[in-house]
């Protein structure tokens, strides 16, 4: 909802006053999304990695509604709490998608299981990115230390859309765009930040989507939600130069 109306907002022409009350909705949605947060701590705990496709909407939106502040809080307390559950091999974020398996997670203690359960992830690489390009220093920090103590072995990685992605995102296909992989968040922001956004520049089918050609992002960011495709870091480019 808050991201249609960024995009209402975006495609009105005149109307100051209808603009105006949608503003005021759009401050409304998004403290009505970190109510939701505060008062259901369990969403500081993300279990399945894929939940970084719902933590990315909602930075899109509270990004592009500056509220920046407010992210860099959540992060910070999200990454806490994911440190304590590998320490202390509670219900860490992993891979698994059967409910009985996500119900009886961590089975054991072993490095063999940690390992198979977190082969790959997009929600450290995600929230990795986000706290680069935002200047969330000390949160970029955590992810690091998570990457080093827990997560040598594992890929993280971004997706982004290719010359395939127009025929099936929309209706569920799965098997279409191209990842970006093995991030070091040991090195310096900068770097991170160049890599995820210069592969937004060399990989041009994003801009052939019919979504984004035709004027409506949020149709894609619609499918992404629905189908469990992770949001493409496009979305993200233009908060760099709002942030230079």
């Amino acid at each position: 909802m808050g991201l249609w109306c960024i995009w209402e907002l975006e495609v009105i022409q005149q109307n100051d006053e209808y603009k105006a009350l949608l503003k005021q909705h759009i401050s409304y949605i998004a403290e009505c999304i970190f109510s939701l947060i505060r008062n259901n701590p369990i969403l500081f705990s993300p279990l399945k990695d894929e939940q970084a496709i719902d933590i990315s909407l909602a930075v899109l939106f509270l990004a592009a509604s500056s509220e920046l502040d407010s992210i860099k809080d959540w992060f910070g307390e999200l990454l806490s709490r994911i440190k304590i559950s590998f320490k202390a091999n509670g219900a860490y974020p992993c891979t698994l998608q059967d409910y009985m398996e996500l119900l009886e997670h961590p089975k054991t203690n072993t490095k063999e299981y940690l390992e198979n359960c977190t082969a790959g992830s997009i929600l450290f690489s995600s929230i990795g990115f986000f706290s680069a390009l935002f200047n969330f220093d000390d949160e970029y920090k955590q992810v690091s230390e998570i990457q080093n103590e827990f997560l040598e072995h594992c890929s993280l990685q971004l997706w982004y859309p290719d010359d395939e992605s127009e025929k099936g995102i929309y209706i569920g296909e799965r098997y279409h765009g191209l990842c970006l992989s093995d991030f070091d968040f040991t090195q310096k922001k900068d770097v991170i930040i160049g890599r995820v956004l210069d592969e937004c520049k060399e990989t041009k089918d994003f801009e052939n989507l019919s979504a984004i050609k035709y004027g409506v992002f949020p149709l894609l960011l619609m499918s992404c939600r629905a189908y469990r495709l992770p949001v493409p870091m496009q979305f993200f480019e233009n908060f760099r130069m709002k942030l230079t």
